[in-house]
């Protein structure tokens, strides 16, 4: 019969007891009312570039994601050489089966006449200002 650390590990949960999460927990309220809780807060890198606009881009369409976006990018001189070889990308197996064809069709995809619907009207009466002292 296996343990319970075992299992717990089998199934990716944390192996700790119920007494070491209570242990835990009250070690953590004990440093927030005591003020030794540090705050961590990492620093944002924003970056902009036009490989993120273009990675952006390329993720919006149907079946890219972040992987995806950074292979097409690489392989591809721009997005008119996508657009112009995407059979390429099959072939050198980049996107293939569902992705290349949901990517395929959507590149192929009519414009067409887009219908805007109203799903909510909002009044000028229903808009509040508020003060950056309300959202703390």
């Amino acid at each position: 019969m296996a343990t319970r650390s075992q299992l717990a590990s089998k199934h990716g949960a944390p192996a700790d007891s119920g007494k070491e999460t209570a242990r835990y927990v009250n070690a953590f309220k004990l440093r927030l009312e005591d003020g030794t809780q540090g705050i961590f807060v990492r620093p944002v890198t924003a970056v902009k570039s036009s490989r993120n606009a273009h990675h952006n881009l390329l993720q919006s369409m149907p079946g890219i994601g972040r992987e995806k976006a950074k292979k097409i990018y690489s392989h591809y001189a721009n997005l008119k050489d996508m657009m112009a070889n995407w059979e390429s990308a099959k072939e050198n197996k980049i996107a293939v089966g569902k992705t290349w064809a949901k990517v395929q069709a959507f590149l192929n995809e009519s414009w067409g006449e887009t219908e805007q619907k109203t799903i909510r009207k909002r009044f000028s009466s229903e808009s509040k200002q508020m003060k950056l002292e309300d959202l703390v």
